[in-house]
């Protein structure tokens, strides 16, 4: 548990929620700080966080090493120093899971390889994530996912698998929509990978023009209760599941309040200025979180705006959490700032709540990680 806290925010601030009638709302309650040493920024590009024995760990890419973080005593033990040379290279580390100490599965996003680590960096094994396909060919992005996982996209452990979505990360032509498959499952016996699900084609394919990876990133989590993958799509309000045993998505038409669905752009060749247009001013989903504990999912939507108002990036969109049952009825939706300050790739759920990296940006203080926990209450009526 998160209950050793080196900075703890007491100001109990109620986030406002939606003008419908929420059932359930998040609360800001308190906070979680982490002291950076100078070469460490905030932002971390990936962060694991190993609850059972109340470790923070993240990957400081300047150095290219992974942290461990003791929450109980609030110190460093140690860092797992990557190399990009020698018989233990890892050319270009982007994210990372931690079974234990001995096993630290890496990947190299210059190879498509998953490295098998221990903690001090030694490598054990190499499984390629493309069948040894040549870098240099690039027909293998037609066949496989390219994968860039971050902390609200993590792999996850399933039984005896460790299990990951890719996605395309451009305009997906219609010759490959049923054959290219986005989840990885690589076996912890044997090591062999199995690829399963397609984009739904009820809002992918050649009708549509999402040329861009703001549209085609798979956010996903797991739900070891009902045993389901769930993805939420960038471009759509509804929701998909499946078992990793099968094929076929399920849809779910997603309740929202006042979100829809990304109506496709109208050109053919957009410009980048009109594609980054069409983001401001469209609602656009981002992660989908499953909480084990409380049995409820917890869903990014970035709020489109009216019209750009001059920004130049999404930094103006508004932030709202929705909040389903385990069966997809909406409970509740909470608006917490602008993606300016938060940082929502950074999201995780803990036994304490829901943590979402905050980015003070009012102190520009850099010398510290800031999450923010969120808990969920129930309205009074």
């Amino acid at each position: 548990m998160l209950s050793c806290l080196i900075l703890v925010y007491c100001n109990q601030k109620s986030i406002d929620s939606s003008d419908f009638q929420d059932r359930f709302a998040l609360t800001e309650e308190d906070g979680l700080v982490i002291p950076l040493d100078s070469v460490s920024p905030p932002k971390a590009p990936f962060i694991q966080l190993l609850e059972e024995d109340n470790i923070l760990t993240f990957f400081n890419a300047y150095n290219t090493s992974i942290y461990w973080y003791d929450l109980s005593q609030n110190e460093y033990l140690e860092r797992t120093v990557l190399t990009s040379e020698g018989e233990n290279q890892v050319l270009r580390p982007v994210g990372y899971h931690i079974l234990n100490r001995d096993s630290i599965f890496v990947f190299d996003m210059l190879k498509n390889d998953l490295v098998l680590l221990n903690d001090k960096g030694k490598k054990l094994s190499v499984t390629s994530l493309i069948n040894n396909a040549p870098m240099n060919d690039n027909n293998w992005i037609l066949s496989y996912p390219q994968f860039f996982p971050k902390t609200v996209t993590p792999f996850i452990k399933v039984d005896n698998k460790l299990v990951f979505s890719g996605s395309f990360m451009w305009a997906i032509p219609d010759n490959i929509l049923n054959s290219f498959k986005f989840t990885a499952s690589l076996s912890l016996d044997n090591n062999e990978i199995v690829y399963n699900h397609s984009y739904p084609k009820t809002i992918y394919g050649s009708k549509f023009n999402w040329d861009d990876p703001y549209y085609t990133t798979v956010h996903y989590d797991w739900n070891p209760i009902e045993k389901l993958m769930v993805y939420s799509f960038p471009i759509s309000n509804s929701l998909f599941t499946a078992s990793l045993e099968s094929e076929d998505l399920n849809e779910i038409k997603a309740l929202e309040s006042g979100s829809k669905t990304v109506k496709p752009i109208s050109n053919k060749r957009p410009t980048r200025e009109m594609m980054l247009n069409h983001l401001i001013e469209s609602d656009i989903y981002a992660g989908i979180k499953f909480d084990k504990y409380k049995n409820v999912y917890y869903r990014v939507l970035m709020n489109g705006l009216s019209d750009t108002g001059g920004f130049k990036d999404l930094s103006g969109k508004s932030i709202s959490i929705i909040i389903y049952d385990h069966k997809f009825n909406l409970l509740g939706k909470t608006n917490i700032g602008t993606l300016k300050n938060w940082n929502v790739d950074n999201m995780m759920v803990s036994q304490d709540g829901l943590l979402i990296e905050y980015i003070d940006f009012q102190s520009s203080n850099e010398d510290y990680m800031i999450f923010k926990l969120f808990k969920l209450i129930e309205n009074e009526n």
